[in-house]
């Protein structure tokens, strides 16, 4: 393909596909990604995290009584590395070659289109995560055919990702070797490795990572994640989260409120206890997430009981829409939404205002060819996409959101 045909083309798929279409593409199938609030300013060499957990002002008969009882600012405050994700498509110039007007574009569009899904779905993979690229866990396996641990974990592996393995939950002392995903089966929880047996000593019960991504949070490659940020269990030790931050002093104000529902209530009964719970540490949630099969668990209840009725969130940024269900909790409604990259175990209640998900410069997913075009020549005979996102995962008032541990 001359030059100037490859420089018409790209012209033309920068027409059609504007920065936010790009992005409605790679977030179709990822609510919480669309849910939490963009900032494209973010700048520096960390991301500046800042949380409010204090009523700040002192009270007291007098002034002086007052003032010497004011607690601080009513913030803390910590920095994050920014994480880097990057994604890479190729076709060969012959391929191109063979290819002619529309075909042509048709033969692009469908690279750019997968390429832009697959940085999504690891995006919000990472979201839901606990900040070290953890992507599930090894039950059992039979020869390279490895049976997961906890329902739905399947669907956080993509074909062609390289895994590594470790028997401890944060991937901080890895076994040696990888190897990579080859086939999904996402009914039966399943994955497929080319050789499960390139890992050293990998056995039942150690956890799979995202090559590259692993490492305990502020020491691996992966961005803050709802597991780390609003987690299951109360922080145990400082440090936890971000250096310097310690989580245990105020709990529920530094990680959010937690609720394990209780055995024989349903799960219509455990979401509206645990909205409640959370009711007491202010602010009003917007929207619960859960896994797809507690959605559709949650779903067949209301139905039971003629309470079902559906909402949508239509994102304020990009041309994508969900489908939920409202919950009647002690503030009101709250909306609820499915996502495949939820734990089955869990849920957990938002304040969109208390979130900001801060890119450096630049939109969440942006161009990261030589040339700053959608497609480029820049390998000797291939045609090459390429794209960032560099970021970080921001909660500003952890005590309004909470995690569920659902009985059940």
């Amino acid at each position: 393909m001359a030059a100037t045909a490859t420089t018409d083309i790209t012209d033309a798929l920068e027409r059609h596909y504007q920065p936010k279409k790009l992005i409605s593409m790679a977030l179709k199938d990822c609510p919480l990604t669309a849910f939490f609030p963009k900032d494209e300013d973010g700048y520096g060499d960390k991301c500046q995290m800042r949380f409010y957990v204090l009523q700040a002002g002192g009270v007291g008969s007098t002034m002086t009584l007052a003032r010497g009882r004011q607690r601080g600012p009513g913030f803390v405050s910590g920095t994050a590395d920014w994480k880097l994700v990057r994604s890479y498509w190729s076709v060969n110039q012959a391929a191109v070659n063979r290819t002619k007007g529309s075909s042509t574009i048709d033969l692009l569009q469908e690279g750019i289109k997968s390429t832009m899904e697959r940085h999504g779905n690891e995006i919000e993979t990472m979201l839901f995560g606990s900040g070290n690229g953890r992507l599930g866990r090894r039950a059992s396996a039979s020869t390279n055919v490895i049976t997961l641990t906890n329902p739905g974990e399947a669907f956080n592996f993509q074909i062609g990702q390289e895994v590594v393995a470790d028997d401890t939950v944060d991937g901080s002392s890895l076994r040696t070797g990888s190897t990579t995903v080859t086939a999904i089966d996402y009914s039966n929880n399943k994955i497929t490795l080319a050789s499960a047996a390139a890992i050293s000593s990998f056995a039942d019960n150690d956890y799979l990572f995202l090559k590259d991504f692993e490492g305990a949070f502020g020491t691996g490659g992966s961005p803050a994640g709802l597991q780390v940020i609003i987690p299951a269990s109360a922080p145990s030790a400082s440090g936890d989260y971000l250096t310097g931050l310690d989580r245990t002093v105020y709990p529920e104000l530094l990680s959010g409120f937690r609720y394990t529902g209780a055995s024989g209530d349903t799960l219509t009964e455990q979401l509206i206890r645990f909205l409640q719970h959370g009711s007491k540490f202010g602010g009003k949630q917007d929207a619960v997430f859960l896994s797809v099969d507690r959605m559709t668990q949650l779903i067949l209840e209301q139905k039971s009981m003629g309470t079902y009725e559906e909402t949508q969130m239509v994102s304020k940024e990009y041309a994508i829409n969900f489908k939920g269900v409202k919950l009647h909790g002690p503030k009101g409604p709250v909306d609820a939404y499915s996502s495949t990259k939820c734990p089955d175990t869990l849920a957990w209640a938002l304040e969109r205002d208390s979130w900001k998900l801060q890119s450096v410069q630049e939109p969440l997913i942006a161009v990261a060819t030589k040339t700053g075009k959608y497609i480029d020549a820049e390998i000797e005979d291939e045609i090459v996409a390429k794209w960032r996102s560099q970021f970080q995962l921001e909660c500003k008032w952890p005590a309004h959101n909470g995690c569920l541990t659902i009985t059940g």
